[in-house]
Formats: C-alpha cells, structure tokens, sequence
C-alpha cells in the first residue's frame, strides 16, 4: 500500500497558499474571469495538478492537453473562445 497521497479536487491541495487564493477568488466571481493563465515554477511543484483541478472547477469539464508532437501548427484561438487556455 502506497503513502502516496493524490489530490481529487482544489480544495485536497495543501500548500501553495497565494496561488490557491488567488484561484479560489477567480472561481468566486467565474463571470469576470481571464481567458488564459500561465502556471510557471519549478519541476515538481503541483503546476498541473493545480490547473487541471482549476479549469475543472472553472469550466465544468476536463481540460484537453495539448503535446505539440502531434501538431504542425499551434490550435487556432481567440479571445472570443469560451475555454481558457493553461500553459
């Protein structure tokens, strides 16, 4: 048995303290929301887990992840889009 602990939502993050206020403030007031987020640190630091569970909460839905590996050219976006873009 694993002491491994994985986080089911926002809210099972511990640590991160501004970052998770900041997001939970966010998620206070969806309407007025931006339209993209950068997550930027360190390897190891819970940057995707902390987006995936954001845009989960955000949005209602998965996020899709995008591997520039199998793209010759980047998804097209605009600012009209209705889903936020993590990078």
């Amino acid at each position: 048995m694993s002491n491994f602990f994985e986080p089911k939502t926002l809210s099972d993050i511990v640590g991160n303290k501004n970052t998770l206020n900041v997001l939970r403030s966010i998620l206070g007031k969806k309407e007025l929301s931006p339209k993209m987020y950068i997550f930027e640190g360190s390897s190891g630091v819970g940057k995707t887990a902390i987006s995936k569970f954001f845009l989960k909460e955000l949005t209602g839905v998965s996020p899709k992840k995008f591997n520039p590996k199998f793209y010759t050219e980047i998804p097209e976006w605009s600012i009209e889009s209705e889903s936020p873009i993590i990078f």
